[in-house]
């Protein structure tokens, strides 16, 4: 209710309610999602737009699983997560990124507008030699980021700021750009800080001539805290599947108890048992039901938190 900026005492959930706050330009797109998820039986992940009640747009990254019911039915729940920061910091990224790319383009006939514009990048950048592997020039923003100085950077290789084991994946995408003269590429990698500290980074490396030596220019995008923010749903997304197994079959039981203790004393009065005897079994049953409806609670609370 938090990220639709909903009411909770005056909203009434449903298919409809929800699809009325998608945003109008998503609102297909999302439907066709849900449908075929549906139709195939599969669970899904995909990005949405909705339109808080004041008119702002958030922009959400949403889990939708099916779920087989005691009846054999099925349902779907779901779980999202308010990823509008993260976008509009994607979105800006690639424009920047865009507008780098056009400026590489003529980077031999304009060296001091290349510069300016890595130098002034908010992104960590910076270029390597492709053969030696060591830093060539570094952005204020990558010094920043990465805790090393200027100097340090330059007496450094690109092999200085991975752990051991992501070395063999840099070197093998080195030697891959080696054998390209233009060659725009995107992955992700493990990099290492001077405190030691690992992130998860998302690299657009793109091929340039370096003062007359072949080089890549490095954008580096720190993407941790996403991915943070994606195993956090995904664990959320497990406790949602703990309820619902627990409403479908766990509840059964107890209650199954108590309905047929109670048909018992409703339909065979004259059963030989006695009715403190029953009485007792209901309460067992009853009692079993309120702590198995507690966990549920609880559960739902830690969702909530």
């Amino acid at each position: 209710f938090d990220i639709y900026g909903l009411d909770k005492a005056a909203y009434t959930p449903g298919f409809s309610a929800y699809l009325s706050r998608v945003h109008a330009d998503d609102r297909q797109r999302v439907y066709d999602i849900l449908h075929n998820a549906i139709k195939k039986g599969k669970d899904t992940v995909f990005e949405e737009r909705i339109v808080r009640p004041e008119g702002e747009i958030r922009h959400l990254r949403s889990w939708a699983k099916l779920v087989l019911k005691a009846d054999g039915s099925r349902k779907m729940i779901g779980a999202c997560l308010d990823i509008t920061e993260a976008k509009l910091a994607e979105l800006a990224l690639n424009k920047l990124h865009a507008e780098i790319e056009q400026q590489l383009k003529i980077v031999a006939e304009s060296e001091k507008k290349y510069s300016n514009l890595f130098h002034l990048s908010p992104q960590p950048m910076w270029v390597y030699d492709l053969d030696t592997y060591r830093f060539l020039d570094v952005n204020d923003a990558a010094i920043k980021h990465y805790g090393y100085t200027r100097e340090e950077f330059l007496a450094m290789t690109i092999r200085d700021i991975r752990p051991p084991e992501e070395i063999p994946k840099m070197e093998a995408a080195v030697a891959y750009s080696k054998q390209h003269d233009e060659l725009f590429t995107t992955s992700v990698y493990v990099h290492r800080k001077k405190s030691g500290e690992r992130i998860y980074v998302e690299v657009k490396s793109n091929i340039i001539k370096f003062h007359g030596r072949k080089a890549e220019v490095i954008l580096a995008h720190d993407i941790s805290e996403k991915l943070d923010y994606i195993q956090a749903i995904e664990a959320q997304n497990k406790k949602l599947q703990d309820i619902a197994w627990m409403q479908s079959h766990v509840v059964r039981a107890p209650l199954a108890r108590i309905m047929g203790l109670a048909d018992l004393i409703q339909h065979c009065p004259d059963s030989g048992i006695e009715s403190d005897e029953l009485l007792g079994a209901i309460n067992d049953s009853a009692t079993e039901l309120d702590n198995i409806l507690r966990d549920i609670t609880d559960k739902t609370e830690q969702i909530s938190r």
